[in-house]
């Protein structure tokens, strides 16, 4: 049987990973040892490349543990990351955009009560 082999350095080799992903799952040929393979050789890339991410997606869909726990922890990443981009965007309620010397920075909305100081009597 010969043996295939094809450099990850491409986005068609991704395309192809991803049948081989496809093909695994549609054919049920899902198995612990194939996902502890890919874990295995995915060592050599830092935890947040994608062909390593890619691993951990197939492992995930093979059912290996480590794979799927790894594969949640980079999606829960990469949701926190998003809603800290989120939490930075500023309320428009609160703030407006400046003018005169102030332009292109956010200035506190006047007549707002959130944004008005207390004062302490």
């Amino acid at each position: 049987m010969p043996q295939i082999t094809f450099e990850l350095n491409t986005i068609p080799s991704k395309k192809i990973a991803e049948a081989w992903c496809l093909a695994a799952i549609d054919c049920d040929l899902r198995s612990d040892q194939l996902g502890s393979r890919l874990m295995a050789a995915s060592r050599r890339y830092p935890r947040h490349n994608p062909k390593r991410v890619l691993c951990y997606r197939i492992a995930a869909y093979c059912g290996n543990d480590t794979g799927s726990r790894l594969y949640r922890m980079i999606l829960t990443e990469k949701i926190n990351e998003a809603k800290a981009e989120i939490r930075k965007i500023p309320d428009r309620k609160k703030f407006t955009w400046g003018s005169g010397q102030q332009l292109g920075t956010f200035v506190i909305r006047r007549g707002n009560k959130d944004s008005s100081y207390p004062t302490i009597f």
